[in-house]
């Protein structure tokens, strides 16, 4: 972890492993790193709400991992609206991030559901004009 300030790692059956989950975030803490938690798109986000007043971020997986250039999965809206409205109460700091499908079209709809940080990996990086691409996301942001 050379140069690294955060991690953040992933659970199959977090709900059996809040416990774990919560030790090991204490322990990134303990380094001076902020820790988070992923969950997948069929992880009910209710299985981290005992983790989010300790977790410094949540990465909400929008798509199933594995691949670039999948689509948004439509109901992940509804998730990171509840996780953002659940953090209101326990940590208002927490910083919500998706990844997965996420492209100018719908980055504003992520981003009014409550998300803070984004991963537009293949809707930047994949095909010509990176840049092009890259201030597109730019200017979308730049109103929001």
């Amino acid at each position: 972890m050379a140069g690294g300030n955060s991690s953040y790692g992933g659970y199959k059956d977090l709900d059996a492993a809040v416990h774990e989950a919560a030790r090991i975030i204490a322990k990134i803490h303990s380094y001076g790193m902020k820790a988070g938690v992923s969950i997948k798109p069929r992880t009910p986000v209710e299985v981290v709400f005992d983790l989010m007043d300790k977790a410094d971020l949540i990465l909400v997986m929008t798509v199933e991992p594995g691949f670039g250039g999948q689509k948004y999965i439509p109901e992940s809206t509804d998730r990171i609206r509840a996780l953002r409205t659940h953090a209101g109460y326990v940590n208002p700091e927490l910083r919500i991030e998706v990844d997965g499908g996420i492209k100018t079209e719908n980055v504003q709809t992520v981003l009014d559901a409550g998300a803070d940080m984004i991963v537009a990996g293949s809707a930047v990086l994949g095909g010509d004009d990176v840049q092009v691409k890259a201030r597109a996301f730019m200017d979308v942001l730049e109103v929001a």
